[in-house]
């Protein structure tokens, strides 16, 4: 009987149109049932445990490169860096005897461009260890790109991640409840809350904000708390029960 087991995983290293990580050195990383290296464009998951097919493979490894993707948006700009799937390697560990081996390489082969640009990156983002990428996060990441493509004023997209962390609360306790749940000081979510709905000129959520635009520290400050509260949201996807550091605005930039 044939024992078909997947012994790598090929991924491309796409970036951005005005960076590149030409200079950055080949990065390492060991999680349970796979390790990962990249080196220049090409980054190799090598399966540690067991998986028959491309399919399973995959999906061992998605949730992990999907996390990477987010943190990796949050802390340089969107779309920066991206693992884009090539192929498997697959052998057949048992082969039946006078037959050729059902060695297979899966292909989906893509063609990229690497494009070398403005910003030059020392080294590849860090994996992210201790997050996860629940369809909460994935709806605010969601809004966080569409703002920086454009597309999603920035008070409508920080009310909309407000509003994700506070859904889960009822009422007037609503703000407390997510103070609690994600570990952030009620006050930073208040201070969200006002900057979204009385503030924003043209492009505010609520006709209230119409005739206030944001200073340029109070759009500085939206932007940081759009990236908290998204990777504290990712944090506790991965960890609910904690513990987690309570945020505060002290760990935003100055008001």
């Amino acid at each position: 009987m044939n024992d078909l087991h997947v012994v790598a995983l090929h991924y491309s290293v796409v970036v951005g149109p005005h960076c590149d990580f030409d200079q950055a050195p080949p990065l390492k990383h060991e999680e349970v049932a796979f390790a990962v290296e990249i080196a220049g464009t090409a980054a190799t998951f090598t399966m540690k445990e067991h998986f028959a097919s491309e399919s399973e493979a995959r999906a061992a490894v998605q949730p992990f490169i999907d996390s990477w993707h987010v943190v990796s948006d949050l802390e340089r700009d969107p779309n920066v860096f991206r693992l884009e799937f090539e192929r498997a390697d697959v052998i057949d560990r048992a082969p039946t005897p006078g037959i050729a081996s059902a060695v297979g390489v899966a292909e989906c082969l893509r063609v990229t461009a690497h494009a070398v640009g403005h910003t030059k990156y020392g080294r590849f983002p860090e994996p992210a260890t201790s997050f996860y990428v629940s369809h909460e996060v994935e709806a605010m990441h969601w809004q966080y790109q569409g703002h920086w493509q454009g597309k999603i004023p920035l008070p409508h997209m920080c009310y909309f991640l407000l509003t994700i962390l506070e859904s889960n609360g009822n009422g007037k306790n609503k703000r407390r409840a997510a103070s609690l749940k994600w570990g952030i000081h009620e006050d930073v979510l208040k201070k969200v809350g006002e900057l979204t709905t009385r503030k924003g000129g043209p492009t505010a959520r609520k006709a209230e904000g119409r005739h206030a635009e944001l200073t340029g520290a109070e759009h500085a400050w939206l932007e940081a708390a759009a990236k908290m509260m998204i990777r504290r949201a990712g944090e506790v996807a991965a960890n609910p029960a904690g513990p987690h550091r309570q945020l505060t605005f002290s760990d935003l930039p100055p008001l």
